[in-house]
């Protein structure tokens, strides 16, 4: 996702999670089990984990900036 990196906001973070969700909705991983379509479709819900995790962070962890803390 480009806005979940270590600088962030939530609005960033949120245009993301959007994404992420949009391109599950369009995403048969059976039409695309020749390439490795379950993979990739539980690649998309791990990422999706991750940025809504990172809207629940509400402060600056380590080396993850949180801009608008």
């Amino acid at each position: 996702a480009r806005y979940a990196n270590v600088y962030r906001t939530k609005a960033n973070v949120t245009v993301s999670l959007n994404e992420l969700q949009q391109l599950e909705k369009r995403f048969n991983p059976l039409a695309h089990h020749q390439q490795q379509g379950i993979e990739i479709f539980y690649a998309l819900k791990t990422a999706q984990l991750v940025v809504s995790q990172m809207l629940n962070e509400l402060h600056s962890l380590g080396a993850h900036y949180l801009a608008d803390e």
